[in-house]
């Protein structure tokens, strides 16, 4: 049994994603006009090259692209809801720091099976100090969500040019931040002035981890 073609998995991925295949092409390394003939059928037997291109961007199996399983998030219209595109920031320029205008570094496609509230963005591990978050990795901060005790949090300090990665730790209502850096474990006490951007709510490295 089919799930679909590869044309009309493609063009629900894409219309789901609002993205058009000048933008895809971009994305993926992929001709635009290359695309536009898979997605009508003209095309329907691309390179392997191509397949994993395409799967890998939008969260899915080469086997659910060409139809062989399912969609994830398929209704009985074929139509498909649970993607959702998240944006990826510099470390620099992260939401709610003091910059005037937020630019987006880069993004990517996941399921929103996974509840992930709107304001949801993205930021790439760029270093391979602690044992917890690889470096490239993605973490995938909610700015909306109310910090707890254990929670892993971006902390910004006024001075700083970019947020630091902690664990809240809560005691007697005083917020610390706990030091993640391998063979540092220090714990300093978060000032009035600081600003915790978000709560690390999930991290993609191959797969997902569910934070906390």
């Amino acid at each position: 049994m089919l799930y679909g073609s590869l044309s009309d998995n493609l063009h629900k991925l894409m219309s789901s994603a609002r993205i058009s295949s000048s933008k895809l092409s971009l994305a993926v390394g992929i001709e635009a006009a290359s695309i536009r003939k898979l997605r009508t059928g003209e095309n329907s037997n691309p390179t392997q090259k191509t397949l994993i291109a395409l799967a890998h961007y939008f969260g899915i199996t080469i086997s659910q692209l060409i139809g062989e399983t399912p969609l994830s998030g398929a209704d009985d219209n074929g139509s498909i809801n649970l993607v959702k595109k998240i944006n990826i920031f510099d470390w620099t320029n992260v939401p709610g720091m003091n910059n005037t205008q937020e630019v987006i570094y880069d993004s990517i496609i996941v399921d929103a099976k996974y509840s992930l509230d709107c304001k949801t963005f993205g930021l790439i591990m760029d270093s391979d100090d602690n044992m917890l978050f690889k470096k490239n990795g993605v973490l995938l901060v909610n700015p909306k969500l109310q910090p707890n005790n254990g929670n892993y949090v971006l902390i910004y300090k006024p001075e700083q040019k970019r947020p630091s990665l902690k664990k809240l730790i809560i005691d007697d209502d005083i917020l610390y931040g706990k030091s993640i850096v391998t063979g540092i474990s220090n714990t300093v006490q978060i000032d009035v002035a600081d600003k915790i951007l978000g709560v690390v709510i999930a991290y993609i490295y191959n797969e997902w981890f569910f934070i906390n």
